[in-house]
């Protein structure tokens, strides 16, 4: 009789966990199938792809700086996460991952609650830092290139309203990391 409970109660649980997962998942990519074949996402997916090998593989864990600009007008930047410690766990957390740096400066209010509203829809974590000269936003991409891409491609259109002809990349390799211990 015990067997049977414990089965038909494994089972029950098995489905309200997964019920729940999809409901959580659902959230995140509402409409990353709208998105999901443009040229614009495929270029981002790529320069991120490109990052994630280039500077976690190939050279392990260096840093690199990525301008993303519209008619030279620097929209948002990616750079290692350890640059802003909110994102880190610890002092000594310095793990490869892609950071989401927003500069709030130029931004209307209007931009600021649309940007706002996809975080909250998109990401698990979502900081704004506000004090000193510059708010900003701060997203923790990890190294999820799919994400990333839709991510940043949601922002761009739904957002800043730009097209991909305005756009230009730049990617900096900057060395080792500063907070590097030898």
């Amino acid at each position: 009789m015990e067997f049977v409970l414990g089965i038909v109660f494994g089972f029950i649980s098995f489905f309200i966990m997964n019920l729940i997962r999809r409901q959580v998942y659902e959230k995140k990519g509402l409409k990353s199938r709208e998105y999901k074949d443009l040229p614009f996402n495929v270029k981002l997916r790529d320069t991120i792809r490109h990052i994630v090998f280039e500077y976690n593989i190939k050279r392990i864990n260096n840093d690199f700086l990525l301008n993303i600009n519209f008619n030279d007008v620097q929209l948002m930047q990616i750079m290692h996460r350890s640059h802003f410690p909110e994102l880190c766990s610890s002092e000594q957390d310095i793990q490869f991952g892609l950071a989401l740096y927003i500069p709030t400066i130029h931004m209307s209010n209007s931009k600021i609650e649309s940007l706002k509203s996809i975080l909250v829809s998109e990401s698990e974590r979502v900081n704004l830092i506000s004090g000193g000269a510059v708010t900003y936003f701060v997203i923790d991409l990890g190294t999820r290139i799919r994400f990333g891409g839709y991510l940043l491609l949601r922002i761009i259109n739904e957002v800043f309203k730009e097209e991909e002809v305005n756009m230009s990349l730049e990617l900096f390799s900057e060395g080792n990391l500063p907070y590097q211990m030898n």
